[in-house]
């Protein structure tokens, strides 16, 4: 077969005549031409320009070239048969750090895959190096596929392209664990067999010789015991997979336990070793294997070019604070309620330092394996109606509407039931989705959710108020009205309140709009939500009370054939235990009545802040409240309950703070506010010092510190200090993410 004859290009060199062109052109001037506009322009690479040219090179010298897997083993820069231990440690511990850097949101592309042994693990021939290349592609390529399962990623979290590179998929996984426990047992072998003549001991110097080659054979067999139980870990999470799928959720989470205890214990070791590898605390990328500039030219033409890889001392401590996560996230077997596990979902969420992406997605991989299965085993329909059950005690659920099994009104009412719960299932989902999402990106789809939670709870009212001509029918005794409309109530306050709150995590709002912030928590969604407890506290109660009812009245029908009756000391002892069970709710609706007091208290001093002067408002012309106001809460208005309250509103029910328009006035009228605001804090820190006597809460505990400090300030502002010539106030949010610290200066 004839070899196709060779493109000849006839290059015509145009510099002398390009530089002689822009001889014509003024300073600041530009050439345009029909075919380059201002698209092409922006959408240009400027040739030699580092940032966006990939055939340029950053290198310190610029003399250094840059070598190829298949170079570099022809250089002879690449040692495929014999790496010795110091080398082995250094590759280990760059790996780990790319793997972490990696974690962070960087490319495969300029992290795992600079190191050229990874490109091409079946050429290796060192033993040792062939089995740990060979599963740490394995923990990647499973790391990929958790992160792409749990989807609670955005572009800034994780980038799973993989550029065409393979992750050892081809290895089963036996085999992969087979070959580095075959390199652990050689290893371990050696340093027992790791015994100095009686020569060797006489000298001193060869002694440390040999002391300091155990130690790294030691290090060596460490890193790779890590990284076997550290695979065997991730697979414990492997559960659409795996033949156990419904394994028992409690002796799952002990296996992951031992595992996260024995990966700690590890990384200890290797953390104490560290200094053993090569190229320790010098530059430790520019060692043997790894190319931080190899893949440059299969990154898009705009990407960043340079990612600075974490330290290896930085990289081993985030894999341990990642084991201390995964710990943490174990005590979600002891939330089996749905509230209570939501909850826990978004207080992992707000740790510091915030969690990786690695171990939000495990977490809901542990929660939510299976397609809509809590722990793999029972569906979700399931655990929404038994939180309901648990939350409300609504009749058609606690066999309060007196309906006979098997009648037809009876399939009727558990069709309609079953699916209004298959409907919950989205939108309940996607609240324990979003909780694994970044700060940022809750907030955002904190405001699409709305919208699913506002036709939920049209649907609820439908089903509230068919279940409650049901009940008018059967003389259950008992009104079915606004019972699961509640539930699905209290879910959508919740919701709208995280809203508002997460615009001070994430520093969205200027302190002129803080006033309208804390006046909405205030006057209005803390209202209903107490209002929300008040009722399904209400429903509990009479539902307490009617079993109560029927069980003493079963007690005494069938006492009615014995003799005696009841003593008067058994009767005062129901009464009293039902007394002690009469708030369900009490301590729910006593910690939202602290909150709804501080914002009250903020709104008062931000208003009397205002009259004062202290705050820095904008200009009049670059600046209208209305625009601000609408756009803050424009994603409360898909509900239709609770209403939005307009900005007309909103003036007319604060005009009475801002009726001090004589300057005469302001100060008094702002003293009063102060005082106002003292005794707001004062309340809710005495109901919260109340709330610590039941529970030891830290969030509880760091409110009363809040609220103590605020009252202080409060006081002080209202006898006059720092009036004249005092700055601005200064919002310190350390000790709480949403309540702050107020300081005048």
């Amino acid at each position: 077969m004839a070899r196709p004859p060779e493109v000849v290009y006839s290059w015509t060199d145009i510099t002398s005549d390009f530089k002689a062109s822009v001889k014509d052109l003024e300073l600041g001037e530009l050439a345009h031409d029909d075919l380059f506009g201002l698209f092409e322009a922006m959408s240009a690479i400027e040739m030699m320009d580092p940032k966006m040219d990939a055939g340029m090179h950053q290198t310190t010298n610029g003399t250094k070239k840059i070598l190829s897997f298949d170079q570099a083993v022809k250089a002879e820069k690449l040692e495929l048969k014999k790496v010795n231990p110091e080398q082995f440690i250094g590759i280990v511990d760059n790996s780990i750090a790319c793997l972490v850097t990696w974690l962070e949101g960087h490319s495969l592309a300029q992290t795992v895959f600079i190191n050229l042994y990874a490109q091409h693990p079946q050429k290796i021939e060192d033993r040792n190096l062939k089995a740990f290349i060979t599963i740490f592609l394995k923990v990647v390529d499973l790391i990929k596929d958790y992160i792409n399962q749990a989807s609670v990623f955005e572009e800034e979290d994780f980038q799973p392209l993989v550029y065409g590179f393979k992750l050892a998929s081809d290895v089963p996984e036996a085999k992969a664990l087979a070959l580095i426990k075959e390199s652990e047992e050689d290893l371990m072998k050696e340093i027992k067999n790791f015994s100095p003549s009686s020569s060797s001991i006489e000298e001193s110097q060869e002694m440390k010789v040999l002391s300091h080659s155990l130690s790294e054979i030691s290090a060596v067999h460490t890193r790779l015991r890590f990284f076997r139980h550290f695979y065997q870990l991730l697979l414990k999470f492997n559960r659409r997979e795996s033949p156990n799928a419904t394994v028992n959720a409690n002796s799952l989470i002990e296996d992951i336990l031992k595992s996260t205890h024995v990966c700690r214990e590890a990384l200890n070791s290797c953390l104490q070793t560290i200094s053993l590898g090569s190229g320790y605390g010098a530059d430790e990328i520019e060692i043997m294997g790894f190319e931080p500039q190899v893949n440059q030219r299969l990154l898009p033409p705009t990407f960043p070019r340079y990612t600075q890889l974490r330290s290896r001392t930085d990289a081993i401590n985030n894999l341990i604070q990642l084991m201390d996560r995964l710990k943490a996230m174990c005590k979600i077997k002891d939330h089996t309620n749905f509230h209570s596990a939501l909850d826990f979902f978004y207080n992992i969420g707000r740790q510091r330092p915030p969690p990786c992406v690695l171990s939000r997605s495990l977490l809901q991989l542990l929660y939510i394996p299976l397609c809509n299965r809590v722990f793999g085993q029972q569906p979700l329909t399931e655990v929404l109606q038994e939180a309901a059950r648990i939350f409300i005690a609504p009749p058609a659920l606690t066999g309060g509407l007196g309906l006979v099994a098997g009648t037809q009104q009876h399939n009727q009412v558990q069709e309609c039931i079953d699916q209004l719960f298959q409907q919950c299932v989205r939108p309940m989902g996607s609240l324990v989705q979003i909780a694994g999402h970044n700060l940022a990106r809750q907030r955002d789809k904190f405001g699409h959710i709305l919208q699913d939670l506002a036709a939920l709870q049209e649907e609820a009212d439908k089903v509230d108020a068919y279940l409650h001509t049901i009940s008018l029918q059967t003389d259950s005794g008992r009104s079915h009205l606004a019972c699961l409309g509640t539930w699905v109530l209290l879910h959508t306050l919740r919701t709208m309140i995280q809203y508002l709150f997460s615009g001070f995590e994430l520093s969205l709002y200027s302190v002129y709009e803080y006033h309208y912030i804390f006046w909405y928590l205030y006057e209005f969604l803390y209202g209903w939500l107490i209002s929300a407890y008040n009722r399904a506290d209400s429903f509990l109660t009479e539902h307490q009370s009617m079993a109560e009812y029927l069980k003493s009245k079963g007690k005494a029908a069938n006492a009615t054939n014995k003799k005696g009756g009841q003593s008067g000391n058994g009767k005062n002892k129901k009464k009293k235990e039902r007394s002690a069970t009469a708030r369900p709710y009490a301590k729910e609706i006593a910690y939202c009545q602290a909150v709804q007091s501080m914002c009250g208290g903020y709104y008062k001093a931000m208003v009397a802040m205002d009259l004062e002067g202290k705050i820095r408002r904008p200009r009049t012309e670059f600046d209208d409240e209305r625009v601000r106001y609408e756009h803050r809460f424009a994603a409360l208005g898909q509900v239709s309950t609770p209403p939005l309250v307009p900005y007309v509103q909103f003036k007319e029910m604060t005009k009475l703070e801002f009726n001090a328009t004589d300057e005469n006035d302001k100060a008094p009228h702002a003293s009063n506010l102060y005082a106002t605001a003292c005794r707001h804090f004062h309340h809710a820190a005495t109901i919260l010092t109340a709330l610590t006597g039941q529970s030891n809460d830290e969030n509880v505990t760091s409110l009363i510190r809040v609220c103590k400090t605020n009252c202080v300030v409060m006081r002080l502002l209202a006898g006059g200090h720092r009036r004249e010539g005092a700055s601005g106030p200064q919002f310190d949010f350390t000790v709480h993410p949403h309540l702050p610290i107020v300081k005048v200066t």
